[in-house]
């Protein structure tokens, strides 16, 4: 598919009547992966810059485009050499790191819930269970079952500040 989208594009260029070294210099530089030196293009924009005034001057374009948005634009220039590269790799996992230290230090230990408390949300659950059309009973079982214990922690915590107040 590629391949055909090249030819298209070789067709409609050979079609604008632009130089032949532009679209065999273009080829190059997409098939190879070396480095290929940079052409004079400044020809080939004044001729893409003439083709839009025809263009506008013909009707067929009501505003033609600045080419200076769109051959090579500052915002897309690209830095690959190697510490460009290292850095701005390097930057995502320190930033990373930084965002893991920040987190840890932000997170604070979740407040001790009382019994009591804990036994209040646990009557609500089985009060919305028992409310059910179709009770789940294993769950309303677990639930009791779970009453008894937090009832059995809420005495015997009981006793021990009784114990403690005595003395």
């Amino acid at each position: 598919m590629t391949i055909l989208h090249a030819i298209r594009r070789a067709i409609s260029i050979w079609e604008i009547d632009l130089a032949d070294d532009i679209f065999t210099h273009a080829f190059r530089a997409t098939m190879s992966i070396e480095s290929i030196e940079r052409i004079d293009n400044r020809q080939t924009i004044m001729d893409i810059e003439n083709l839009l005034h025809q263009l506008y001057l013909s009707g067929y374009v009501s505003e033609p485009m600045d080419t200076s948005h769109f051959i090579d634009p500052v915002e897309e220039k690209v830095d690959d050499s190697t510490l460009h590269l290292d850095d701005s790799i390097l930057c995502h996992f320190e930033n990373a790191s930084e965002l893991q230290e920040s987190a840890s230090t932000a997170i604070q230990p979740l407040s001790l819930v009382s019994v009591s408390d804990a036994l209040e949300g646990l009557y609500k659950l089985r009060l919305y269970e028992e409310q059910q059309v179709i009770a789940n009973m294993d769950l309303l079982q677990v639930l009791k079952h779970h009453e008894k214990l937090l009832l059995q922690k809420q005495t015997e915590s009981q006793r021990v500040s009784d114990a403690r107040a005595f003395f």
